[in-house]
C-alpha cells in the first residue's frame, strides 16, 4: 500500500533574487527567501494532517541550493532531490560547480540530472538529445559517485521521442502540475511560480486526481505523451 501512497511532489528554482544573467522569463520561478522559508514552515505543519508523500525538488543547480535551501531543509529534518544541468557545472559563480554539488549531497541530499544545457529537448537532434541524456547522467555521476537515476524535463518540454530517450531513468519529472502516486515513474510535479496565492499550498495538498480539474490535466498529459515527435536532423 505504501508503494501506491497519493505523493505531492513541488519544483522550486532559484531562491532570493535572480542573477542579473537570469533570462526574465526565469526570474519568474524564482522565489524570494522569506516567503520559501515561511513555506517550508508552513509545509511542515500541513505534513501532520495530510495523507499525501509530498517531496520537494529543485531545478537548474543555482547556487542558492547550497547557501539557502540545503541548510532551511536540513535545520528542519527535511530532503530534496536536485536536478542538475551539467553543461552549467563550470560556471562558477552563477551555478554550482562540482564541489558544490557534493557539498549539497553531503547535506543529506539527492541529486537528479536536468540535462546538460536545459534545452528544450523536443527541438534537439538526435545526437544533442543522447547528450542530454544519458551524457548528462555519466558527468553527474562522476561527480557524485553514485547513481543518478531521476531526470527532471527543462521548461517540462517533451514527446514520445523524449520520453523514449530517458527510458533509462528511475523516473522522470515533468511539469504537468498533477497529484500522483508514489509508484508512479513519471512524476508530474507542481512548479513554484511568483504570485501564488497564500492557500495554494493547502488546495495543492488536497488535491484528489478524481477532481474535474484533474480529469482535464490527465487528458492533456496523455496526449503530449503520446503526440509525434519532431522531425530533426541526426
Amino acid at each position: 500500500a505504501a508503494a501506491h501512497r497519493r505523493q505531492v511532489t513541488l519544483a522550486f528554482h532559484g531562491i532570493g533574487r535572480p542573477p542579473e544573467a537570469v533570462a526574465p522569463d526565469e526570474g519568474w520561478y524564482w522565489c524570494e527567501e522569506p516567503v520559501f522559508l515561511r513555506f517550508l514552515d508552513d509545509l511542515v505543519q500541513l505534513q501532520a494532517t495530510t495523507d499525501a508523500d509530498v517531496r520537494l525538488s529543485f531545478d537548474d543547480g543555482n547556487l542558492s541550493d547550497l547557501t539557502v535551501v540545503g541548510p532551511a531543509l536540513r535545520e528542519r529534518g527535511m530532503t530534496g532531490l536536485f536536478f542538475i544541468c551539467s553543461g552549467r557545472l563550470d560556471m562558477p559563480g552563477r551555478y554550482l560547480g562540482p564541489d558544490e554539488v557534493r557539498a549539497v549531497q553531503e547535506l543529506g541530499m539527492r541529486i537528479g540530472s536536468h540535462g546538460k544545457d536545459h534545452r528544450r529537448l523536443r527541438d534537439v537532434s538526435a545526437t544533442d538529445l543522447v547528450a542530454e541524456s544519458v551524457g548528462a547522467r555519466a558527468v553527474l555521476e562522476h561527480v557524485v559517485q553514485e547513481e543518478v537515476d531521476e531526470f527532471a524535463l527543462p521548461f517540462g518540454n517533451y514527446d514520445g521521442r523524449v520520453m523514449a530517450a530517458l527510458r533509462h531513468y528511475r523516473r522522470i519529472h515533468t511539469t504537468d502540475q498533477r497529484t500522483g502516486r508514489t509508484s508512479d515513474r513519471v512524476v508530474d510535479r507542481y512548479c513554484y511560480t511568483q504570485g501564488w496565492e497564500a492557500d495554494a499550498l493547502p488546495r495543492i495538498l488536497n488535491d484528489r486526481p478524481g477532481t474535474l480539474r484533474s480529469v482535464r490535466t490527465l487528458a492533456k498529459v496523455t496526449a503530449k505523451r503520446h503526440r509525434r515527435a519532431i522531425r530533426l536532423p541526426r
